[in-house]
This record gives C-alpha cells, structure tokens and sequence, in this order.
C-alpha cells in the first residue's frame, strides 16, 4: 500500500494530537481531585503548617513576637481561616488548571479532526 507525503503528514498529526491529549486528560483528571478534595493536593508544607497552633504559630513570620503573645483561641481562628483560604486558593488553581487542559483539548480534537478527514480524502483519491 503506497501512501502519499500528504497523507503520512496527516496521520503524524493524528498521532500527535492523539499522545496530547492522552496527556492532557491525565492532567484534567488531577485538576477534578484537586477541585472535589483540595485537602488531597494541597502542598505537604501548607498541609503539614495548618495541623496545629505550635505548627502555624512557628511558620508565621510577619511579626513572630505579636503572634507568640496572642491566646490559643485567637490562634486556633487564624489556624482554621487561613486552611480555608488555602483550601480555596488550591480550589481556585484546580479551576484555572481544568480551564486551561479544556482549552487545549479543544484545538487537540479540532486538529485531529481537521487532519483525519484530510488523511481520508487523500487516501480516497489515491484508491480511486
């Protein structure tokens, strides 16, 4: 079976976008964790700085001395609003993230399409 330049192009193509966006669905199934269970992909530092007042107390650095002095309660607050900010931050990049692999997978399904069907209509015009 003898192929044309045109068509070995087209079907290089495929190939491509196919591997991207196998890649892409990997990287899209990871933003859907780290959107449904933050708490799972959240950095092992941030995790690790928000599971008690000792930990969060000795990685606050805007003025250590004022944080020292302030009550367990106050502390235990600060502790539990900042895990939700943190939460919510990984929340929100899990968003960008799946916003930006769907972008992409967009043009990857477009380009394929684009490129299948000119890889048969070469290879139909060869046949005939």
């Amino acid at each position: 079976m003898k192929r044309s330049l045109l068509e070995i192009y087209a079907l290089a193509v495929c190939f491509v976008t196919v591997t991207c966006l196998a890649i892409v669905t990997g990287i899209a199934i990871y933003d859907v964790v780290q959107i449904a269970a933050p708490e799972i992909t959240l950095h092992s530092g941030q995790y690790e700085r928000h599971q008690s007042n000792a930990a969060f107390r000795n990685s606050y650095h805007p003025d250590p001395k004022r944080v020292a002095a302030l009550p367990e309660v106050e502390m235990t607050k600060r502790r539990q609003e900042s895990y939700i900010s943190s939460l919510n931050a990984e929340r929100r990049d899990g968003w960008q993230s799946l916003l930006r692999m769907a972008i992409i997978m967009v043009i990857d399904i477009i380009f394929f399409i684009v490129h299948w069907q000119l890889a048969k209509r070469v290879r139909e015009s060869v046949g005939t």
